[in-house]
């Protein structure tokens, strides 16, 4: 069965859901994970689709935040997709 998250997806994840409070823009979270700020803004963005993401304005940090929502944090990323 296919997965239901990508693997930059379940890489998203599993890093913020490491560090739930912490606050990691594109960028941030591109390094962390060796990737290109864009293919993590991609992926948050459809990440947000599902209800996993959000992007936020915090005070102090130039760029948006990209956190998980309370449906990010009680994902489980290996998830497989649903049988057709």
């Amino acid at each position: 069965m296919a997965q239901l998250f990508s693997e930059n997806a379940q890489a998203v994840i599993r890093f913020l859901q490491a560090d739930p409070n912490g606050q990691y823009t594109a960028d941030d979270i591109a390094n962390a994970l060796g990737l290109h700020p864009r293919q993590i803004n991609g992926t948050a963005t459809g990440l947000q689709k599902k209800g996993i993401t959000e992007r936020v304005v915090v005070e102090g940090i130039e760029k948006k935040v990209i956190r998980l929502t309370p449906e990010g944090l009680a994902v489980d990323p290996a998830m497989e997709k649903p049988a057709e």
